[in-house]
């Protein structure tokens, strides 16, 4: 990330949210990627290590598992938040705040010029979409939108880690979302042998 992206997000005052909050989240990932991940907000940090979370401490392990299935490696991947303060436990986060903070994310964007963009949640997939369906109708699907200051983006809702730690059931559909996403990639950016294989070739 720009560094000075990173120090608009530190010094954020836009929303209620800057006034009570356990720090800033800030994106992490490569910087050639391919793959943008947004998710909601950090949930937690890993209190024996100290080490900052982006969504959460299992929610980032099951992230890890899920990029290494479509065989993504981290400097392929960015990961970040739609809402960058890590809020209290008594506090829960809303558009409001989401909205507030689509400036910075929209900033972001324009710095890393993703390939395509995963929104994981309902909050992020509204905020960049525009739309208030359910996200259950939203994914399994491309979206075309063109985002201020980024330009036409590629963009695929799916379920947050969070949500499938809770609910088990819905990892064969993200699985699903998973396999779109790696197809999409291999699309614009074949390998050797994908070259070979291809229809005509």
């Amino acid at each position: 990330m720009p560094a000075e992206i990173h120090e608009k997000i530190l010094s954020c005052s836009d929303c209620d949210l800057h006034e009570k909050n356990l720090g800033r989240t800030t994106g992490r990932g490569g910087t050639g990627i391919r793959l943008m991940i947004i998710g909601d907000h950090a949930f937690r940090s890993d209190g024996s290590s100290g080490q900052s979370c982006l969504f959460g401490v299992a929610e980032d392990e099951m992230l890890r598992r899920m990029m290494q299935a479509i065989d993504l490696k981290e400097e392929d991947v960015y990961v970040t938040n739609c809402i960058k303060c890590r809020p209290r436990p008594d506090m829960t986060p809303t558009a409001r705040h989401g909205r507030a903070c689509l400036r910075l994310l929209r900033e972001e964007m324009a710095a890393l010029r993703p390939t395509l963009v995963c929104c994981m949640g309902p909050l992020p997939t509204s905020l960049l979409l525009g739309k208030a369906d359910p996200l259950i109708r939203l994914r399994g699907r491309l979206f075309k939108r063109r985002i201020d200051g980024v330009g036409m983006t590629t963009i695929v809702p799916t379920f947050h880690p969070r949500f499938l730690l809770s609910h088990p059931e819905m990892k064969r559909a993200v699985w699903l979302d998973l396999q779109m996403i790696r197809r999409r990639l291999g699309e614009r950016h074949p390998t050797p042998d994908t070259r070979k294989s291809a229809p005509g070739r």
